[in-house]
């Protein structure tokens, strides 16, 4: 029990002098009046008066009060003290529901994000899969030009060869039909030429010229070289194409002219 502040013992009550008893219950205390003297009764208020009600024959005071007077800001019903202790709870208990709401919106937003993510991350999966399928058609669209153009460059390469070779064959043609020529004058004429033949390379013609070798081997050298000059200007001047000459005997069968390289004859005998 305390005494103007201070904790004092009830063994020093002189109960059959207490004339005069006043019990005052509040929220957390109890104050206690014995002939004018207040004490505070911390704790076991209620047995405390009813000790002092059997040791004393005095008249018992009980005070009064509302519930809500009990608590503490509003005892002594002065208007600055209920404002003040009104917001300090309101404090209290925000800050108390804050705690535990907090909690729960916590756990409330846990929950909701494996939600959120998932959403999000099938909404990423979706763009990505069209992207990638965006990609798959740019491409597959490129290699469908690429190979378009491949084809068409093949075509135009493969008509570009057949002209060619068109071409080719109808040079070949015409060479053939103005060396028949000459070869079957130069055979009619009685010049020396027993036989004519003509080869391709693929660079130039190759002509083989088969002479009588009674008549080539009583000519003279430069008899010889007339001839066949003479002979190579004449199938020269009708085949506009580079030509090799070698002359052959039609007994011997051995090569008694030829020209080399440069194009220029050498008899060999």
């Amino acid at each position: 029990m305390f005494k103007n502040e201070k904790l004092q013992p009830l063994d020093h009550v002189l109960w059959e002098n207490v004339k005069e008893i006043k019990v005052d219950y509040l929220a957390m205390r109890t104050n206690l009046t014995l002939n004018g003297q207040n004490y505070r009764l911390v704790n076991e208020g209620k047995k405390i008066f009813a000790l002092a009600q059997e040791k004393s024959e005095a008249k018992v005071e009980k005070v009064d009060r509302k519930w809500h007077q009990k608590i503490l800001g509003f005892r002594s019903g002065t208007h600055w003290k209920k404002i003040t202790a009104v917001i300090a709870y309101l404090l209290i208990f925000g800050f108390i529901g804050s705690f535990f709401f907090g909690e729960e919106e916590a756990e409330v937003a846990a929950e909701d994000e494996p939600a959120a993510s998932t959403e999000v991350a099938s909404e990423e999966t979706e763009a990505s899969a069209e992207e990638k399928e965006a990609e798959l058609k740019r491409i597959e669209e490129i290699a469908a030009a690429e190979e378009k153009k491949q084809a068409e460059k093949d075509a135009a390469a493969a008509e570009e060869k057949a002209l060619a070779e068109e071409k080719e064959v109808e040079k070949d043609a015409a060479v053939l039909d103005s060396f028949n020529a000459i070869r079957t004058e130069m055979i009619n004429q009685g010049s020396g030429v027993v036989d004519m033949d003509i080869a391709k390379d693929p660079s130039y013609y190759q002509i083989k010229i088969i002479v009588d070798e009674s008549i080539w081997a009583n000519s003279t050298e430069s008899q010889k070289m007339s001839f066949v000059t003479s002979l190579s200007t004449v199938l020269e001047n009708e085949i506009d194409e580079t030509l090799f000459y070698d002359v052959y005997s039609n007994i011997n069968e051995d090569i008694v002219a030829t020209t080399g390289i440069l194009g220029s004859w050498k008899i060999k005998r």
